[in-house]
């Protein structure tokens, strides 16, 4: 899979909060940290909520890099195409105690990875 960056709201006494961020320069960070990633053969994208993807920052900006959506109400629609959907914090994995996120994943990216020798794989 690609290195995804999470892109949502933490206050954090060091971090600080990220919605306090201009809608631009949230954008330009995340931008920032998928082209960095890929000039260091990595392939990135970004990960965040449906709700904080429309209020925060500007997701039509970032159509080139793989979004994962954490979307678990169907009836809401993502700001722009997604890769990865998140749809579940409530699941169950054999062996796991407690709930576990369930996503879906409509991407080939390790051929893709592979082919553009991202991420390791061909060395």
């Amino acid at each position: 899979l690609p290195v995804f960056y999470d892109v949502e709201d933490e206050h954090d006494s060091v971090v600080g909060n990220i919605s306090s961020l201009d809608r631009q320069l949230l954008t330009d960070i995340i931008k920032t940290f998928c082209e960095t990633m890929k000039e260091n053969g990595y392939y990135a994208g970004y990960y965040s909520t449906v709700s904080f993807a429309e209020k925060e920052f500007f997701a039509e900006q970032l159509q080139q890099y793989p979004f994962w959506v954490a979307r678990w109400n169907e009836s809401v629609s993502p700001p722009v195409p997604h890769y990865l959907w998140q749809y579940s914090a409530k699941g169950s994995v054999p062996g796991v105690n407690g709930d576990c996120d369930i996503n879906l994943c409509f991407a080939d990216f390790y051929s893709y990875i592979k082919e553009h020798s991202y991420n390791n794989l061909n060395k």
